[in-house]
């Protein structure tokens, strides 16, 4: 009797197993696989020329006599843009531009570009980083050198040469186009907004950069993987005052070591399964596709590979002096900081500020699916994967109010070398094969938004 029940027991492991190897083989890729785009029409030297020329735009320190702000830029080198009939160019400051193409249907909701032209200039002591200046825009050994060619300006010339060749073929968009072009910083953000609620508008999609295309990756698979953002950290920053040095220390150890429960992250690393899960090794797609039978191991080391730029603890800025220390440092969205409740007792006197607080996007429906499959279309080989950005934008918690679809994306693809140039945002230089398609991008992008 025992024998013949370890055999029904053994029998019922076999289905049991059948079933859990079922799931895992039987678990298909959502990732889309879409017709290769038309070849562009594009003319490379002449935006790659335009991209130099807006890079080498003196910065406003420098005051020299042919300094351009970026409206005069627009004016010079795109004029077409801004005499035709169906365009406006709305000026929020010198810096700070919004190019808007009237669409034909007034009942759909516009889309949202947001791109960076100005940056924080670099420090003195790091020019000799630079090979050929922060504001050469050199092109050479196939690549455009030059400060914001990493980080937005690129991104702006790009939509810029669409947004040409679409009105030279006498085209005129269903949908209306609003493209936000200013410096990275949140004032420029907030007067944006300030804009957009005297004008009442709202957006079926937004667009900023701060993400891209990543060549190699963490987790054991071979494809580059394409972060497409849909949220972000906030910032906090802490200042605390402390005469006795071992109590400034213990404060400055109780910030660093505080953890906080993210449940908007791990509503990000669910929503992953169904676009990640059939690319990932064996173990790991095991365990994620039978997760109903066997737990969720999203929380584990197993389930939590680096598919986000996840949220870590760890300090962006510390300003440290005798008796006063300032830090600044990610914190999770709709976290409080009134909640460091026991740091009162190792200082004299402390202060919060945070900014950047927003929600996440979706990962299902027609924005993140649209995006997806243009991704896919112009990197057929690469895995796009919600992300969460692990630093705040400067737009995104200003302009969510006004479009609940907010995404980060550029389709630049940088390996481990260039990915290191945008960490220390030194020597920045943008591949002319990685322009090219970017342009093709953006491109397929608009013609399927707005058309």
């Amino acid at each position: 009797m025992r024998k013949l029940l370890l055999l029904f027991l053994a029998f019922l492991a076999s289905i049991f197993f059948l079933l859990l190897l079922f799931n895992t083989l039987s678990w298909r890729s959502m990732q889309p696989a879409p017709p290769a785009p038309e070849k562009a029409a594009f003319s490379l030297k002449k935006a790659a020329k335009r991209l130099s020329l807006a890079i080498k735009r003196p910065s406003p320190k420098q005051q020299q006599l042919d300094s351009l702000s970026w409206e005069a830029f627009l004016r010079r080198y795109y004029p077409s843009l801004l005499k035709h009939p169906n365009t406006e160019l709305i000026v929020l400051g010198e810096n700070l531009t919004i190019l808007h193409w009237k669409g034909r249907d007034l009942r759909l909701l516009p889309f949202l570009a947001v791109s960076y032209i100005q940056f924080k200039e670099p420090e003195l002591d790091n020019l000799p980083a630079w090979t050929h200046g922060p504001y050469s825009g050199e092109q050479q050994d196939a690549f455009i050198w030059g400060l914001g060619s990493q980080r937005g300006m690129a991104n702006a010339i790009a939509y810029l040469e669409v947004f040409q060749q679409k009105l030279a073929e006498n085209s005129w968009p269903e949908r209306s186009f609003y493209l936000l072009m200013g410096p990275k910083d949140r004032a420029s953000a907030q007067r944006a907004a300030r804009y957009f609620k005297r004008k009442g508008l709202r957006f079926e999609l937004a667009l900023g950069p701060e993400s891209d295309i990543y060549t190699e990756n963490e987790m054991g698979i071979g494809a580059p993987i394409a972060a497409l953002a849909i949220g972000e950290v906030q910032t906090l920053e802490t200042k605390i005052w402390q005469a006795d040095e071992s109590q400034l220390k213990a404060a400055l150890h109780y910030l660093e070591g505080q953890t906080y429960d993210w449940s908007q992250e791990q509503a990000a690393y669910q929503a992953i399964y169904p676009y990640l899960g059939p690319e990932l090794p064996f173990v790991k797609r095991f365990l994620w596709a039978n997760r109903f039978y066997l737990g969720d191991w999203s929380s584990s080391s197993l389930g939590q590979g680096p598919i986000l730029s996840a949220w870590k603890n760890e300090v962006a800025i510390k300003e440290e002096e005798a008796g006063y220390l300032r830090l600044q440092q990610p914190l999770a969205p709709h976290y409080q900081a009134s909640d460091f409740s026991e740091l009162g007792q190792y200082v004299d006197s402390v202060k919060h500020r945070s900014w950047g607080d927003s929600t996440l996007s979706l990962t299902q429906g027609f924005a993140y699916e649209l995006l997806q499959t243009h991704v896919r279309q112009i990197f057929p080989k690469t895995l796009v994967l919600p992300t969460v950005l692990p630093k705040t934008s400067c737009y995104r918690a200003n302009l969510q109010p006004f479009c609940e679809q907010y995404y980060h994306f550029s389709p630049w693809r940088f390996d481990a070398a260039e990915r290191l140039r945008l960490s220390k945002q030194e020597d920045e230089r943008l591949g002319l094969d990685n322009f090219m398609r970017g342009l093709q991008f953006y491109e397929q992008l608009l013609e399927r938004l707005l058309f």
